[in-house]
């Protein structure tokens, strides 16, 4: 387990670089836009064997088979917990769950209230900023959160990016009993790439990722100790990567290689807990 206190010791500035901590974990980084995490070893360029929960809800992109570390839809300073689960659990947590489990939790709309914020600078670039309020309109807590991070990458390579994340947290308890929970988040991250090894001659570009979801869960405690909890998402993900052309492959004969990607997915479980 991952804590609060742990995560602002470790000065980190990203989900990826936190699980450094976790023993057994690899984190690598081709390119400043795509970290990857994996465990004991089984890694490559995309994280295809880890699941990811955000408060319980899949944040996995299927199209292209991996997770996108940098650009979650869920500020650093909102996450309480991080839970790590090593070993296979698919038997538990179903598919890509092979290699681990983590699993994010945040704290409740009720625990942040008022105003806080964060700016800090530095070099190759490095510019974040983080501000979010916290209230409550009658029995409706709320919070809403906005972060920025962003650097220049590694030298000598063209390889930037920005991440800017909006978050929305919101709890309404029910005289009658339950409670409905209410949560929201946008991200977009706004990337630099230069492959270092390309297998062809490609120009530096640009490219954005967006990443947005929605979540209402409503839970209704019993008075024997279990709980019902019935959830509706939905997530969509653009990745807008128009990629390149090549005219040496095939002499005369001009190939245009495109990476867009527009994936969009709903859920609803209803659980019973005894």
């Amino acid at each position: 387990v991952i804590d609060r206190a742990m995560i602002e010791a470790s000065g980190a500035r990203r989900l990826a670089d936190l699980l450094r901590l976790v023993p057994g974990f690899q984190v690598g980084y081709k390119v400043n836009s795509l970290p990857t995490v994996a465990y004991h070893g089984l890694n490559d360029e995309y994280a295809r064997r880890t699941l990811l929960l955000l408060n319980g809800q899949r944040v996995f992109q299927y199209a292209r088979g991996v997770i996108e570390w940098n650009n979650l839809p869920i500020p650093l300073e909102n996450i309480e917990r991080i839970e790590v689960i090593r070993g296979p659990a698919a038997a538990t947590y179903g598919s890509n769950a092979l290699q681990a489990v983590i699993n994010i939790q945040t704290g409740g709309a009720a625990e942040y209230p008022g105003f806080s914020g964060r700016i800090a600078a530095g070099t190759e670039g490095i510019a974040d900023g983080f501000v979010r309020h916290g209230g409550r309109v009658g029995p409706f807590d709320y919070t809403l959160a906005l972060s920025s991070a962003g650097d220049a990458g590694y030298e000598n390579l063209y390889d930037s990016r920005r991440n800017t994340v909006l978050s929305f947290m919101g709890e309404w308890p029910f005289s009658a009993g339950g409670e409905l929970q209410v949560q929201a988040g946008y991200a977009r991250g706004d990337y630099g790439i230069e492959d270092p090894e390309p297998s062809l001659v490609t120009q530096p570009r640009d490219f954005p990722v967006t990443n947005n979801f929605q979540t209402l869960r409503w839970r209704r405690q019993q008075g024997d100790g279990a709980e019902w909890v019935a959830t509706l998402s939905h997530n969509r993900f653009e990745y807008g990567d128009r990629g390149f052309t090549n005219n040496r492959i095939l002499p005369g004969v001009k190939l245009d290689f495109n990476y867009e990607i527009d994936e969009e997915r709903y859920e609803a479980t209803l659980q019973h807990f005894r």
